[in-house]
């Protein structure tokens, strides 16, 4: 879809302009303990298709209406330099 690729462009500027982002759910087997079982790219391409695109926005039950405002804004206005809304 394009925006695979732009994933690290959007993450820093989501955290530039004060979103706390993180990148979770790594599939499991790519973690470095078992890598080194010998655990290999590959095994579940749909999971790691999602990890490739994925980026966690904050979600918790105690944020206010103006985060959750601030949050929804700043991804709107990250989208539009993609062209993606």
């Amino acid at each position: 879809n394009g925006l695979k690729e732009k994933r690290r462009e959007i993450f820093t500027d989501l955290k530039e302009n004060g979103i706390g982002v993180q990148v979770h759910y790594i599939p499991l087997y790519l973690h470095p303990y078992y890598k080194g079982l010998g655990f290999r790219n590959g095994l579940c391409p749909m999971a790691e298709n999602y990890y490739g695109r994925a980026i966690s926005i904050p979600l918790y039950p105690g944020l206010t209406k103006a985060q959750i405002v601030k949050v929804i804004s700043t991804i709107f206005k990250i989208m539009k330099k993609f062209d993606r809304i």
